[in-house]
């Protein structure tokens, strides 16, 4: 957590991707040793989405010299309602597919990359409507 502060700190926003890659890791990791309930998974996707949307927004903004204040009520709505998007969408695929039997395993497959690939998606479409 150190790292991600330190990178919205200098503004970079490939120090804040590797931090959040950092984080996720590790969090992986407590999953696969069951440290942590599988169910937590739909709350750490949406959490994670929260800090890295509020991470690139800092960076945006003292990159244009300008403040928070910038930040409109929509934009705060759209926070809101895309991470409460995300945590509902990781719970829906996680639930589907730990609720299927083992016969089924190409159907979870499939829903892991159409999953990953809707989130690419989602984040390419944002990146353009922001850039351009």
């Amino acid at each position: 957590m150190t790292f991600l502060v330190l990178s919205m700190v200098t503004g970079s926003a490939a120090a804040i991707a590797v931090a959040l890659l950092l984080f996720l890791g590790v969090f992986e990791a407590s999953v696969l040793a069951d440290a942590v309930s599988v169910w937590s998974v739909p709350l750490a996707a949406a959490g994670l989405f929260a800090v890295a949307e509020l991470a690139f927004w800092s960076a945006a903004l003292a990159g244009r010299g300008s403040g928070w204040s910038t930040i409109t009520v929509f934009d705060g709505a759209r926070l809101v309602i895309v991470t409460v998007a995300v945590g509902g969408v990781a719970a829906l695929v996680l639930g589907l597919s730990t609720g299927l039997p083992v016969s089924h395993g190409i159907l979870v497959q499939a829903m892991g990359v159409a999953a990953a690939a809707a989130a690419v998606a989602i984040l390419w479409a944002l990146a353009r409507e922001r850039t351009g």
